[in-house]
């Protein structure tokens, strides 16, 4: 009968490499996270100025308008979720918080507050691991640990 081994977090510190690597997935995240709360800010402003119909600049039935704050909600959407898989990647979160946060990721205005809070946390675990982190995230991606 075969026995499985199962890796267990211990408090000992991680090594460099495996340091690398989860510090190059948060810096990933932390930089889509970014993205998507610019692409929020537009989708919601737009909103708020042209309303649900959008401008009159009518392209058949859909505005032109409609169609850009449509693309670009996809956009942030998509910049969210992968966000949520790199930084939960690099943060040992486990598959449950992430589909949750995924989730979040779905309310309007929730959704802005919540990329805070992971850009946050990804924010706090690039300094403790020793690198510089401006206000568009980690700078040249974490390649290599600030002195």
């Amino acid at each position: 009968m075969k026995t499985l081994i199962f890796a267990v977090r211990t408090l000992e510190p991680m090594s460099k490499n495996l340091l690398k690597s989860a510090a190059c997935d948060v810096a990933c995240g932390q930089k889509a996270f970014i993205l998507a709360v610019l692409m929020n800010a537009f989708v919601a402003s737009s909103q708020v100025v042209f309303g649900s119909y959008g401008t009159q600049l009518l392209f058949g039935s859909v505005s032109v308008m409609d169609a850009i704050v449509t693309v670009a909600g996809m956009f942030s959407l998509y910049f969210s979720f992968f966000g949520i898989v790199s930084v939960g990647r690099g943060l040992e979160y486990s598959m449950r918080k992430q589909s949750l946060t995924a989730v979040l990721m779905l309310i309007p205005f929730v959704n802005i507050v919540t990329l805070l809070v992971l850009s946050n946390k990804a924010t706090k675990f690039l300094k403790d691991a020793g690198y510089k982190v401006g206000l568009f995230g980690a700078r040249a991606l974490a390649v290599t640990p600030a002195s």
